[in-house]
């Protein structure tokens, strides 16, 4: 990896970032009055705002798919920071609508297009970032390069950006402008700016004290220089920490500003790179589901091949751990996991201790031989477990299912009228427990009909937690199974 720094030009970067907000502004503008004769719906019409204001929302939340709710609070925030501020909006229309697309263009820049516009002046530094504080593969060299650069992308490229916020509008302190400039930076609700910003210093000390140069800088100019960075962060930091709720007229002109900033987007890209392995992860487990354990035509040698070419696709070596995340794929939902996983991977856990007494030194050959060797039940009892899900939801969407529910909840309507709630509550567990046994001996299943009727009441009407108790302690899969044969006979 290339360490070198390209020192950046922060009057080129003010430049280029006031470009591209302009494309942006006019992108939105354009958006605003090409729909201007379509009708909003009811849920933006009736917003609290002039309508140019609304008609923003529903631009940002149709045409960029952002959040209503975050946009609709980012407005908020603003229209009452230009009143506090001494610059309310007016009631002239033009000066609504050029005052929301500036916002507007704000918003779209730090909740959207960050990625596309700072990412790849960024990437040299979350590679360091990765490299020294993931990795662990520290070095004096690449601590030094680390520290450079951060101080180099501070001054002349997050400066730029935050002096351009301040500059639009001189919003006064009170309003927590810098808090909400974070919040927004990080995609997130805009009440957690400070929580953010705390956050953002206790780790940049952390950082700057995980750097700690062991060898001798004095005959080292540049490792001097970072060796001096680095304690100014920590000083920096740790005042900051110690004023933070006591600053009412914050000094936004100070590069720690920008450096909390800039720690805040090193955050958020990182977090999109895990949230993006998350998501192949997920794609690679649902596709071998699809084609591996729910199809009846696969066979042995055929499920192996599959198998170890997606543990290459999953990136492990080690096969547990792939058909632990398939079983939490299939079963999070029903909370079956524990149950699932004492059956599947406890199995593979006893033959594999069963090889190592017979002989096999090598603990990890012994677990591949003895996934190998149970594989295909293992998929079996996957695809079973399936199987049953379904059994089960055809059951709860079925007319006998829900003439049973309508019944209950007949009765606790009429119980909900009751004033006294000790005698309440009785008739409430009574009605319960007559449900769960007359789900039980209809052949239903009883956790399934429960969640289907709670939707409709509060906790304090049904005490769900209570309900939830007494059908944990119905053995009820053992009707299921007889229901799943039953349903096998008839295909």
């Amino acid at each position: 990896m290339g360490n070198s720094t390209k020192f950046l030009d922060s009057d080129e970067n003010e430049k280029n970032l006031e470009q591209f907000k302009e494309r942006l502004f006019n992108e939105i503008l354009s958006i605003y009055t090409r729909d201007s004769n379509e009708k909003m719906p009811d849920e933006f019409y009736f917003l609290d705002f002039p309508y140019p204001i609304k008609k923003m929302v529903y631009v940002l939340h149709t045409s960029f798919t952002l959040s209503k709710k975050l946009v609709k609070d980012d407005f908020q925030w603003y229209v009452n920071a230009l009143e506090k501020s001494g610059e309310p909006i007016s009631d002239i229309e033009t000066h609504q609508i050029r005052m929301g697309a500036e916002f507007a263009t704000w918003i779209v820049l730090l909740r959207q297009k960050v990625k596309e516009y700072y990412y790849p002046k960024l990437k040299n530094i979350i590679n360091l970032w990765k490299e020294l504080f993931i990795e662990k593969k520290s070095s004096p060299e690449t601590g030094m390069f680390f520290l450079i650069e951060l101080e180099n992308l501070t001054n002349n490229l997050i400066m730029p950006l935050i002096k351009n916020w301040f500059n639009q509008i001189k919003f006064k302190p009170i309003t927590k402008p810098f808090s909400i400039l974070c919040a927004l930076s990080m995609n997130t609700k805009i009440r957690l700016g400070d929580q953010i910003i705390e956050g953002a210093v206790r780790t940049i000390k952390k950082r700057a004290m995980d750097l700690e140069f062991e060898e001798s800088i004095e005959d080292n100019p540049i490792l001097m220089q970072a060796e001096n960075y680095r304690t100014k962060l920590i000083e920096w930091s740790t005042d900051f920490l110690e004023q933070f709720q006591k600053i009412v007229d914050h000094d936004f002109e100070k590069p720690f500003y920008a450096t909390i900033l800039l720690v805040i987007l090193i955050e958020r890209f990182l977090l999109g790179d895990r949230k993006e392995k998350s998501r192949d992860k997920t794609e690679i487990v649902n596709n071998f589901i699809d084609t591996v354990i729910t199809n009846e035509e696969v066979d042995e040698q055929t499920m192996i091949s599959e198998f170890e070419k997606a543990l290459l696709a999953f990136n492990t070596s080690d096969p547990i751990e792939f058909i632990e995340a398939i079983i939490f794929n299939i079963s999070k939902d029903n909370n079956d996991v524990d149950t699932l996983e004492r059956l599947i991977v406890g199995s593979i856990e006893n033959e594999t201790q069963k090889l190592i007494e017979k002989g096999e030194e090598n603990k990890e050959i012994a677990k591949i031989l003895a996934v190998q060797s149970n594989l295909k039940w293992a998929l079996d009892q996957l695809n079973l477990y399936l199987k049953k899900e379904k059994v089960k939801a055809d059951f709860i969407q079925s007319e006998k299912s829900q003439e049973l529910i309508d019944n209950f909840m007949d009765g606790i309507n009429r119980i909900k009228r009751i004033r006294k709630k000790e005698e309440k509550e009785m008739l409430i567990r009574k009605k319960v427990e007559s449900l769960v046994n007359t789900a039980i001996t209809k052949g239903f299943d009883p956790k399934g009909i429960i969640k289907e009727i709670a939707k409709n009441f509060g906790e304090n009407d049904l005490r769900i937690e209570e309900i939830n108790e007494k059908v944990e302690d119905i053995l009820f899969n053992i009707i299921m199974e007889s229901q799943f044969e039953e349903s096998n006979e008839n295909r």
